[in-house]
């Protein structure tokens, strides 16, 4: 690929005219050459058809652009029609410029929906032409590129795609940077320059495999060599002495040797053990299982290592208590925000890359991904959650929505024209000072608009007439958020007052009070709770002992404004949702701990520990039983809201104790990072089969 140093050629142009407009054509040709442009032009006669069609089919494709004269002569010309086709196959940059107008039904589709440059006026021909020859050499060593690698890709497709002519080395680096670097408006690469690229990848880590299996060999050789040498010279000092004497003492040395190889294999066991049950103990289950299994052979019928009953125990309590199922990896970026399909067979994630992933939760892998224009920070089910709109932020009208059933990631204007709408409408009310903040009901019948002067007004949405106004705040309102049930709605004011509405009253129902400065707040789907979040420094209401920056999170009658609970002992608290059956809530912090409450009582249902960097978002499924978290440590987690059972295992059968340890190797979302590999000083070859895959870590 060329970078920014490299001197770039000039830009080939080929002409695509007919024979009858050849006096203007080669009157172009000219002009583009003193614009210091490589124009092509074909003035011979090829009787045959395949001659001249081989012959245009070369010009075209060592092209860089194409100019095609449109007249009434090239129209009707079916070569001039063939050559656009070519055109539209390579995707070639295609500059129509009109010498004379042509009606609108005769323009080829490949055509018609590019702008053209109009050369149809004799006196304009130089100011025309200035404008042709810069918006053809718009991104030119990218378009250079492009004519290069379609060059070489259709060398290696033309003799049946050998291994040979793939990519290699720094020269598959550059080609893999350009087709991801393609800028706005540039011709699409074709589905041969992206086969070619992604073959000559797979080609290069084949080749890097195989080279690893070399040298992963010659080691084995060296090692057995050097093994056959220690056993001959042990061979030939056993034969000076007595053989019956030296068989007896090879045999105590081996036992000896197995004895104390599995004194440090138990010693090793233990400690592992018990540092599974401490990580298990604060809730990092997969880490327990991880070390557990570590601690324990992979066959029991073989077994590698001595199995003890430690061990057995770690790996049954880590597995009854893990909720951790799949981690998505591959995000190039914090994980912003991400939400699941209603069936929990599919999930997307947006990260701050502006990249939206749309993923296969059965296998881990990503659908589709797709580059937005920005990032994505709210994700909302919508169709009975066979839809995701995607929002920028939170009081924003959508850009994109992902269909679950097509598996599309797919414009939003539709949405957007309807918040648009409704933005009209807010403008058009009269109000008698500067407006603050506003929220529509969720059935669209209510608008509420706070305004400069304290004052909030209730609105019919429809017949834009005042209901009722409200002189009780003596601040300004920041937010606006209604219920579900279109009855209550809560304002939050910049003195840090939250105050609960009632529209069939038209008056204040409470003052919601906690300690800090509201920062979210939000209705559960029913209707009957709502759960407010304070940053605060200390909860002077009797609930969490926070520390400076924590967070007061308290759930709320959402009718009478009461305390029903109070969330204790969690760290600043990033993104809150209640289940679909406003039963429990998912919390997100900032140490990277969620946790699942139920919204009655406030107790704790499970903790969910596994990410290494603040919880950015958190949503539960449809039904309830998985939540998904995205977190700045650049992945996504799907957990399990309860446990499974775990049959009660006898350490004396083999049968059952397989089946354990099978089951928590299958069942493990992440394998041990080099990290964690590290802290226990454990051999990556030994445990070879929980090192599956890299670490999960951001990239950089």
């Amino acid at each position: 690929m060329l970078s920014a140093s490299t001197p770039v050629k000039k830009l080939g142009v080929f002409i695509s005219y007919s024979r009858k407009d050849v006096q203007f054509a080669l009157k172009l040709v000219s002009a583009l050459e003193a614009e210091g442009l490589a124009p092509k032009i074909d003035l011979r006669d090829l009787p045959k058809l395949e001659d001249w069609r081989r012959e245009l089919l070369g010009f075209i494709r060592q092209a860089d652009a194409v100019i095609f004269i449109i007249s009434r002569n090239s129209i009707a010309s079916p070569i001039c029609t063939w050559e656009v086709e070519q055109v539209a196959r390579l995707n070639k940059r295609l500059a129509p410029i009109v010498l004379e107008s042509v009606p609108d039904d005769r323009i080829p589709d490949a055509i018609a929906k590019i702008n053209y440059l109009f050369f149809d006026d004799p006196a304009q021909f130089e100011r025309q032409l200035s404008a042709l020859a810069h918006a053809l050499q718009v991104d030119l060593p990218w378009l250079k590129e492009h004519t290069r690698v379609s060059e070489l890709a259709r060398r290696w497709d033309e003799r049946s795609r050998p291994r040979s002519l793939s990519l290699h080395g720094q020269e598959l680096q550059d080609a893999e940077n350009w087709i991801a670097a393609r800028p706005r408006g540039a011709p699409e690469p074709t589905q041969l320059h992206r086969e070619f690229i992604a073959q000559s990848r797979r080609n290069a880590t084949r080749r890097t495999r195989f080279a690893l299996a070399s040298a992963i060999g010659v080691a084995a050789i060296g090692f057995a060599l050097a093994t056959t040498a220690l056993w001959q010279r042990n061979l030939a000092e056993r034969q000076r002495g007595e053989a019956e004497l030296q068989r007896n003492q090879a045999e105590q040395q081996r036992k000896e040797a197995e004895r104390q190889r599995n004194q440090v294999y138990v010693n090793q066991s233990k400690s592992l053990s018990q540092a599974s049950l401490s990580a298990t103990s604060i809730g990092n289950t997969t880490l327990g299982t991880l070390l557990a299994l570590a601690a324990l052979p992979e066959k029991v019928a073989s077994p590698n290592r001595p199995i003890i009953p430690e061990a057995v125990n770690a790996l049954e309590k880590a597995m009854k208590n893990r909720h951790e199922k799949f981690i998505l990896v591959g995000n190039h970026g914090k994980v912003l925000s991400a939400s699941m399909s209603f069936d929990g067979t599919k999930a997307v994630t947006a990260a701050e890359d502006k990249r939206v992933i749309l993923w296969d939760l059965s296998k881990q892998t990503a659908i589709l991904s797709e580059t937005l224009s920005m990032p994505i920070t709210n994700i909302e089910s919508e169709n009975n959650g066979q839809e995701l709109r995607l929002f920028p932020e939170s009081d924003a009208a959508p850009v994109a929505a992902v269909d679950f059933n097509s598996s599309k990631i797919f414009s939003n204007e539709a949405i957007a024209k309807s918040y648009q709408e409704q933005e009209a409408v807010v403008d058009s009310l009269d109000l008698d000072d500067e407006m603050r903040s506003y929220s529509y009901s969720l059935n669209g019948k209510f608008l509420v608009t706070a305004l400069a002067n304290n004052r909030i007004i209730l609105w019919d949405a429809f017949n834009r007439k005042r209901i009722a106004e409200f002189d009780e705040q003596k601040n300004w309102v920041d937010k606006i958020v209604f219920s579900p049930t279109n009855d209550v709605f809560v304002t939050i004011s910049g003195d840090s007052i939250a105050r609960l509405w009632s529209v069939e009253a038209k008056s204040s129902v409470a003052v919601l009070s906690q300690d800090g400065e509201f920062i979210q707040v939000l209705f559960s789907p029913d209707g009957r709770k709502l759960i407010a979040i304070a940053r605060s420094g200390a909860d002077t209401q009797g609930g969490a002992n926070l520390e400076a920056g924590g967070s007061s999170v308290v759930i709320w009658d959402a009718k009478r404004g009461i305390s029903n609970a109070k969330l204790k002992g969690m760290a600043p608290v990033k993104s809150i949702a209640f289940s679909p059956d406003s039963r429990l809530v998912v919390s997100g912090s900032d140490d990277g701990t969620a946790s699942v409450w139920e919204t009655e009582s406030g107790k704790s249902v499970a903790k969910l520990i596994g990410h290494e960097a603040a919880i950015t978002s958190v949503r539960f499924s449809a039904d309830w039983m998985l939540v998904i978290t995205a977190s700045a440590d650049c992945t996504a987690r799907v957990w399990s809201v309860e446990t499974l059972p775990i049959p009660i295992i006898d350490v004396n059968d083999d049968r059952s104790l397989q089946s354990l340890i099978d089951r928590g190797r299958a069942e493990l979302p992440r394998p041990f990072s080099l990290e964690e590999l590290s802290l226990y000083y454990l051999d990556p070859q030994d445990v070879s089969k929980l090192t599956s895959r890299p670490p999960t870590v951001c990239p950089n």
